[in-house]
């Protein structure tokens, strides 16, 4: 079965003024419209799984998706410490 993977780690030291505490695919692009709801708006189509990659615990994001897309195929895997992104990809094992 193939998925769709979406990298969503990092520090956002470029975007530290737009995330107020937030992970970086919670930053609202539209009102009420995160870049998150737009990325799995278009992915579901596809109807895959959909399986975020995190390297860290982003728990806001983690309670965002769980609440809104509960109906859908989606994980989150977060790292338990940062391993960069060929790390993180090596988790999909």
């Amino acid at each position: 079965m193939y998925a769709i993977v979406i990298l969503v780690g990092g520090k956002g030291s470029r975007v530290s003024k737009l995330l107020k505490g937030k992970s970086k695919p919670e930053i609202e692009i539209l009102p009420n419209i995160k870049i998150v709801d737009f990325q799995i708006k278009n992915l579901v189509k596809l109807n895959k799984k959909i399986i975020f990659l995190s390297n860290v615990s982003q728990s806001s994001f983690r309670k965002h998706i769980e609440a809104k897309y509960k109906n859908y195929d989606i994980d989150i895997i977060e790292e338990s410490q940062p391993l960069g992104t060929g790390g993180s990809l090596a988790q999909l094992k």
